[in-house]
C-alpha cells in the first residue's frame, strides 16, 4: 500500500504524458515524406557515413517525414535490448544502435518518423512464406512472433520519440479474417487471426504512445480488414495497375484521374470508419512500362516514365488534399540511404538524380 502511495502520482504524470503525445500525433494534419527500407542483410551497416547528407538532401526536396522500414526475424534469437546490440541478440536484422541512430538523426532535423517493422520466417523466405501458414496453431504463431516484435520495436520507438508505428504492410493472407469465396470455412482459423490482431494491438498500445497503423494493400485488403476501428490511421500501400498487359499506355489525364479516383475512395474509407488516412507507400519505378503495374517495374530504362506518373500523382494528391485534409501523411517508395544512388542508368524506384525529384520538391513545396 506504502509503494502504491508513493507510486500514484507519478503513474498518474506518466499516463497523461502519454495520452498528451498520443493527442498530439492525432492532431497533424500533413506528413510529406519518404520511406527508407534496410538493405535486410546483417553484413551490411543501415547506417552509412553519408546517412545525414542524404536525409538533408531530402529536406531540400520539402520532406519533414520519414518512414523507416526494418525486419524481424522469426527464426532469430530471442529479442532483449543492448547497446550496439547485433543480429545475435534480437529479433531484428538490424541492430538497435542502427535505428536508433536513423531516427535521432531525423529527430535533430525536425523529421517526423514512422518505423515499419516487417515480420519475415527467415532472411531467406521473403514474405511469400505466409501462404505455407494454413492452420489455426500456425497462426497461433505468427501472432505470438509478431507480439515480441511490436513489443521489442515499439520500445525503440517510444525511447526515440517516433511518432508512428506500423504493425507491418502487405500481409494480405494475415489480415484476412473472412474465408473467401468458394473457400472451406473455418471457425477456428478466422477466429484465431480476429483474436491476434486486437492481442497485438494491446501489446504495441502498452509500450508505445504514439500513432498506430498498418499498410494494406489497394483494394481487396483494405475493404476486408476488420481491426481498422482498433487503430488511430488507416494506412493504404499503393502501387497502382494504370492499364493493362496487352494495352497500349493512357493518357497523362487518364491515370492522373485514375489516381484521384482512388485516393477520394480511400479517403472515403477512412471517413466512413472515423479515421484518417495516411499513405504508407507509393511509388514508380524507373522504367517504360511502369504505368501497367508500379510494382512490378517492367520494360526498358525510362526516365521520363517515371517522372511522368509522378507528376500524375502529384496533381492527383494535390486535387484531392484541396478537398479534404484527411490525408495525414504521405511517404513516397523509396528513398536510398547511399549517397549517389539513383541516376541517369536506375531502372529501380529511387527518384534521386532523376527528372522526378524536380517533382518531389513541386508536389512537397
Amino acid at each position: 500500500a506504502w509503494l502504491d502511495e508513493r507510486c500514484a502520482p507519478r503513474l498518474t504524470a506518466v499516463r497523461a504524458e502519454r495520452a498528451a503525445r498520443h493527442e498530439a500525433v492525432l492532431g497533424v494534419k500533413g506528413r510529406d515524406g519518404v520511406a527508407i527500407d534496410s538493405p535486410l542483410d546483417p553484413q551490411r551497416s543501415f547506417v552509412v557515413p553519408a546517412l545525414a547528407k542524404t536525409l538533408g538532401r531530402a529536406t531540400e526536396l520539402g520532406v519533414d517525414a520519414l518512414s523507416v522500414q526494418c525486419y524481424w526475424l522469426e527464426d532469430g534469437p530471442q529479442p532483449r535490448f543492448a547497446a550496439g546490440a547485433g543480429p545475435e541478440l534480437n529479433g531484428f536484422v538490424e541492430p538497435d544502435a542502427e535505428l536508433a541512430s536513423i531516427l535521432g538523426l531525423a529527430r535533430e532535423r525536425g523529421i517526423r518518423t514512422c518505423l515499419v517493422p516487417v515480420q519475415l520466417v527467415s532472411s531467406s523466405a521473403g514474405r511469400s512464406a505466409w501462404l505455407r501458414r494454413t492452420s489455426a496453431p500456425a497462426w497461433r504463431d505468427f501472432f505470438v512472433y509478431q507480439r515480441r516484435m511490436l513489443e521489442h520495436g515499439g520500445l525503440l520507438a517510444e525511447l526515440m520519440g517516433v511518432e508512428l508505428l506500423s504493425l507491418g504492410v502487405e500481409l494480405q493472407n494475415a489480415t484476412r479474417t473472412i474465408p473467401e469465396e468458394g473457400a472451406a470455412p473455418s471457425s477456428e482459423l478466422y477466429e484465431t487471426k480476429r483474436q491476434g490482431w486486437s492481442e497485438s494491438i494491446r501489446f504495441a498500445r502498452a509500450v508505445f504512445s504514439g500513432g498506430l497503423t498498418y499498410g494494406a494493400l489497394w483494394k481487396q485488403e483494405l475493404e476486408e480488414i476488420e481491426f481498422w476501428s482498433e487503430l488511430d490511421f488507416v494506412g493504404l500501400a499503393y502501387y497502382p495497375r494504370l492499364g493493362t498487359p496487352l494495352g497500349e499506355r493512357p493518357s497523362d489525364r487518364a491515370i492522373q484521374g485514375s489516381m484521384t479516383k482512388v485516393l477520394r475512395e480511400f479517403v472515403k474509407k477512412g471517413e466512413t470508419l472515423g479515421l484518417p488516412v495516411l499513405l504508407l507507400e507509393i511509388g514508380f519505378p524507373s522504367s517504360s512500362r511502369a504505368w501497367w503495374d508500379t510494382s512490378l517495374g517492367q520494360g526498358e530504362l525510362d526516365l521520363e516514365e517515371q517522372e511522368r506518373l509522378y507528376t500524375s500523382f502529384a496533381g492527383a494528391l494535390g486535387r484531392v488534399r484541396a478537398e479534404t485534409d484527411q490525408i495525414r501523411g504521405t511517404y513516397l517508395w523509396r528513398w536510398e540511404i547511399e549517397p549517389g544512388s539513383g541516376g541517369a542508368r536506375d531502372r529501380g524506384f529511387s527518384p534521386q538524380g532523376k527528372p522526378a525529384e524536380a517533382v518531389i520538391e513541386t508536389l512537397y513545396r
